[in-house]
This record gives C-alpha cells, sequence and structure tokens, in this order.
C-alpha cells in the first residue's frame, strides 16, 4: 500500500511543470513569489538608443548589480511593443515578445548583463521596456536571494527625418 502512495506521488510530482528555474522564467510568475530574503539588486534597462525610427533595429542591455552574496542571476524583460529578440547564447525567447536567461549566470565586475535586440514597431509612440532581475546566491533555494526592476523607453518617430 505504501509503495501504491508513493508510486502515484512521484507521478503527480513527474506531471506537474516547473513555472521558474534557473533556466528562466516560464509562467506568469513574478520572482518575489519564489524568491526572498536577499537583498534588493539595482536592475537597469540600457538601450542603444532612445529614439529609433519604424523598423529600426536596436540593442539592449539588461544590468543586475551583485551583492556579496548573491553573485549570480537571471532576468526577465518585456516590452509593450515591437519584437524582441535574444542578443547572445544566454538568453531566449519565452512566449511572444519576452526573454529570459537560458540558465542562471555569474556576475563579473559587479554585475550579471544580458544583451537582447529590439526591433521597432511601424506604429510611432513611446515603448517601455520593463526587467525584473533576479540576483541569488546559487544554493538553488528560494531564501536568500531577491529581484529588482528596471524601465527604459525607446521613442519611435514618425519616419525620416520625423
Amino acid at each position: 500500500m505504501k509503495f501504491l502512495h508513493a508510486a502515484a506521488l512521484l507521478a503527480v510530482a513527474a506531471s506537474t511543470p516547473a513555472l521558474a528555474n534557473s533556466g528562466g522564467r516560464n509562467s506568469t510568475l513574478v520572482c518575489s513569489q519564489c524568491h526572498g530574503g536577499g537583498g534588493v539588486p539595482t536592475v537597469t534597462v540600457a538601450p542603444s538608443v532612445t529614439t529609433a525610427l519604424p523598423g529600426q533595429s536596436l540593442s539592449l542591455v539588461v544590468s543586475i548589480s551583485t551583492l556579496p552574496t548573491q553573485p549570480k542571476g537571471g532576468f526577465n524583460l518585456k516590452a509593450t511593443g515591437g519584437t524582441l529578440s535574444p542578443g547572445d547564447t544566454t538568453v531566449r525567447t519565452v512566449g511572444a515578445g519576452e526573454l529570459t536567461h537560458k540558465a542562471t549566470k555569474a556576475g563579473s565586475g559587479g554585475a550579471i548583463t544580458f544583451a537582447a535586440n529590439w526591433t521597432a514597431p511601424n506604429t510611432p509612440g513611446t515603448y517601455t521596456f520593463t526587467a525584473l532581475g533576479n540576483a541569488v546566491n546559487g544554493d538553488f533555494s528560494d531564501n536568500g536571494d531577491m529581484h529588482g526592476t528596471g524601465i527604459a523607453t525607446v521613442t519611435v518617430t514618425g519616419g525620416a527625418g520625423g
């Protein structure tokens, strides 16, 4: 009888997908719904330009500050329009227009950085990039980690000379 209960529990556990993990966010959860207890990192989103033409491609860098007890991290990036794509091999696409990390990444020089590309939409306006950066201690538990938020905007003008 104990064997049947253990087998049933194992089957349920194996069929339940992980919603987020060291390989990036896979759901609508935000970092703080699982991670906590650490210091809050500074998160920035730095676009290569702040004004773009319709259809123009630009690069973005998401930076997460490291802390002495939180030397690793991951991120999630969304845009209110346009098309996001990975800027290097450490980044992957999640659903439509959302990026995350492939694996937890160690920082260098006090920061963890991830690269992304963005293609501006054809509709003029101001578009917002929101990044959640999670600084973690790397012990594969939820304790001793914390996230911060970074926001940047790019204005798409009406066209050449606009």
